[in-house]
């Protein structure tokens, strides 16, 4: 007996960064339970292989991973609401006293949040020497994660010399030296790490200042502690958090 075939609905949707116009469909029982058993691994590459092959399958006219990390969280959250549904009841942490609620968390409610202030991705170093910068992709950053032993939500990692050197070698796009401009196929990662060692510490803060100062997609999380009654606000943000 031949079986109905079930029609998968399309959805279109503009990405906020590229401003580019996409379409996309809800991932599939058997799709979603591949990126489960990824998501209870500890393994972090994995995890973002999956959620990088899951986005590709269900989207149409898009190179995922060429796509900023705002566009990649926001495409997520969109293909998330209507494979899953649009709220998540999770355990969530009171932040006054450590007490779990179970709260329902709203992913509809998503917001775009600008950056501060804009940071020109061309910093100057000196008179005659430039360089372009390009954020790291979320697989570049989990390799490091992993060669570092490195949780993806320590925000303490770029205290270690070791793995913020790794981060700004993935950083560094183009070298302009005068009218010459010089690309990453053009030198080695061992020639970056001695180009990067002869910064200044000022030279140093200005790429930082890129890489904090992006936008970034995020969840507002509300809750009054069923313990202590204080009332919790909290931004989910991620791409990881957005699969709860």
């Amino acid at each position: 007996m031949n079986l109905p075939i079930i029609e998968t609905p399309m959805y279109t949707t503009q990405l906020p960064m590229c401003g580019n116009e996409i379409r996309y469909r809800p991932f599939l029982v058997g799709e979603q339970k591949t990126l489960l058993i990824a998501q209870e691994g500890d393994d972090q590459q994995n995890k973002v292989e999956e959620i990088f092959r899951l986005v590709d399958i269900c989207t149409d006219g898009v190179d995922v991973r060429s796509l900023h990390q705002t566009d990649l969280e926001y495409l997520f959250i969109k293909l998330r609401i209507v494979s899953v549904g649009e709220t998540s009841d999770v355990g969530m942490e009171c932040n006054n006293c450590g007490q779990e609620n179970q709260v329902s968390i709203e992913f509809e409610k998503y917001d775009f949040i600008p950056p501060e202030k804009e940071v020109n991705k061309i910093q100057k170093l000196t008179d005659t020497i430039s360089v372009e910068l390009r954020l790291p992709s979320l697989i570049e950053l989990s390799k490091i994660n992993k060669i570092y032993n490195i949780k993806s939500d320590d925000d303490e990692s770029l205290e270690n010399p070791e793995v913020m050197f790794a981060i700004l070698n993935k950083m560094i796009d183009k070298i302009i030296n005068g009218d010459e401009v010089i690309t990453r196929d053009d030198f080695t990662s061992e020639e970056l790490d001695k180009f990067l060692e002869g910064m200044t510490i000022d030279m140093l803060a200005g790429i930082l200042e890129y890489v904090q100062h992006q936008p970034k997609m995020v969840v507002p999380c509300e809750f009054k502690c069923s313990h202590c009654e204080h009332d919790n606000k909290m931004l989910i943000e991620g791409l990881e958090n957005f699969f709860v």
